[in-house]
């Protein structure tokens, strides 16, 4: 669902308790993110890294960066990208 996908999006995953089938052990089901990147789907392998925890993935500041990349070097955009940094995890 769109809807629960968003809000994954925005950090409140849908949880969910499922039986497996082959095992009749219950699990646990956690509503997957959306990503959308229109025609520059293809720069996203460039932005993916390897998290600590195994998984790949990219931050919103990492995009940024790359959005922010081809700008000339001006005071604001200077000031905005160190902001950024400071704000990563």
């Amino acid at each position: 669902c769109l809807c629960n996908a968003l809000c994954a999006d925005a950090g409140f995953p849908q949880v969910r308790h499922i039986k497996d089938e082959e095992t009749g052990e219950k699990k646990e089901f956690v509503e997957p993110g959306l990503v959308t990147v229109g025609d520059d789907v293809n720069q996203c392998a460039s932005l993916l890294k390897q998290r600590e925890d195994g998984t790949w993935g990219f931050s919103a500041a990492d995009v940024v960066d790359y959005l922010l990349a081809d700008l000339e070097e001006k005071e604001e955009v200077g000031s905005v990208q160190e902001q950024l940094k400071e704000l990563r995890p």
